[in-house]
Order: structure tokens, then sequence, then C-alpha cells
């Protein structure tokens, strides 16, 4: 059964995210002489995300998996400004999914062969995502290379043509490893980008008995994974 829930406006998140980040200015602006707090600010970008469907055993079903683009937009903290490593938390809007190009269930009914295609399924899930970040980093004059790993919790707001929304696991648990550069400018305000990899440790859907076309029974799991490109404005 395909059963979805309305979508957040990015918009209102957005417009959220911008708001809440007022007062972690002033909060940075407090915590600036005791060096707890050694930055702050906005990431903003792009999620190309994935669901991988696994059948155990494969039997004749075959699904093509393809990416889906979605909006990324966070803000975070780093943390402690110590020589070469640093901590950063972060909590994002990001739009993960995924889709299905095309299905395949063949199956054999005397005296020929039948094959039933399924195309054009695209399913999006909503999450506030937290990422808890060490930050490995190089400190040059005027920028600075980074490495970014760490685990990741997401919990799922709302769907768009997810199957089975209320059966999916709310909780994502996961991990998020990158690369990044800040760059260094003279105002008070600095930018930079990022590259990163965000795989998740459990299954958000599974079904142990599924009973496809040629009479054989399976099990599905589905999985999310995504690549975030983002823009960082930090202070």
């Amino acid at each position: 059964m395909i059963q979805s829930k309305k979508e957040i406006a990015p918009l209102t998140l957005i417009l959220g995210l911008l708001f809440f980040c007022k007062p972690l200015v002033v909060f940075g602006q407090t915590m600036d002489d005791s060096q707890l707090l050694k930055s702050y600010g906005i990431k903003i970008g792009i999620a190309s995300a994935r669901q991988s469907w696994d059948y155990n055993p494969t039997s004749s079903v075959y699904a093509n998996s393809v990416s889906r683009n979605g909006l990324d937009i966070g803000i975070y903290g780093e943390w402690f400004n110590i020589p070469f490593l640093s901590f950063v938390s972060e909590c994002h809007y990001i739009q993960k999914g995924g889709g299905v190009s095309k299905y395949e269930d063949m199956w054999y009914t005397y005296p020929t062969w039948k094959v039933t295609f399924f195309n054009g399924y695209f399913p999006r899930v909503n999450y506030i995502s937290v990422p808890l970040l060490a930050k490995m980093r190089i400190n040059w004059r005027t920028f600075n290379p980074y490495i970014l790993i760490g685990p990741r919790f997401d919990y799922s707001l709302s769907s768009n043509n997810m199957l089975a929304y209320n059966n999916i696991k709310k909780l994502d648990v996961g991990a998020t490893m990158g690369i990044g550069v800040g760059l260094f400018s003279k105002s008070s305000i600095h930018f930079g980008a990022e590259f990163r990899y965000s795989p998740s440790f459990n299954d958000i859907y599974s079904l142990p008995s599924l009973m496809v076309a040629d009479g054989t029974v399976s099990s599905l799991k589905i999985r999310n994974q995504s690549l975030e490109f983002l823009l960082v404005i930090s202070y």
C-alpha cells in the first residue's frame, strides 16, 4: 500500500532554522572569550539520496535503484579551539528517499515467460538529522582543509509517496564522513564547502515474508544512504 503524509514546506524549515540562528549568534558572542565555541554558522546544499532495496533470496525480482536530489539545510556549532582537532554538532533538515526506475518480476506461466514492470517510483522522506562529528583539520594561513567523521541520528518528519510510511522506523541511525575546506577572510564571515557521505546502519523498512509472482518467498529491506554537497557560512 502506498501511504504518504504532507511534506513540510522547505521554506518554513529554512525560516525556522534562520530564526534559531539568532540566539546561536548571541550565545557564540558570549562564549567567544572562553574559546569553548570555536565557530558557528549555516550549512546549505543538495543531498543526493538513494534507497537500497535488498531482496533475500533474490528470486526473480530485480529493482534498479536510482538517486533523488533534495534540500539539505542546517545550523552547526564547532567546539574546542585546540590544534588540529575540534568537534562539530549539527542540526539539519534533509530530504532523503530515492527511486526505482525499473522494477522487473519475471515468472513462468506455461508456455511463456511473463515479465511485469514498475517504473517511476520516487519516494521522499524528510528528516531532522543530528550529526555529531570529529573534525581533523590543517590550519594554513588562508584556508584549512579538514576531515569529518562521526555518528548521525535522523528522525523522520513526513513523507511523499513512500511505501507504507506508517510502518517505517522513525529513527534512522548511521554515520557521516566527509572532507571540506574553509576559506578565511578579513571580515567576520567565512565561507567553505563540504562533500559528505552518510550511510545508515539500520533498515528503515523491513518485510520478513513477501510472496513474489514466481511463487517464491522473499524478504525486503530498505535502507537510506546519501551524498551531500554543502556550502558553509561560518562566523
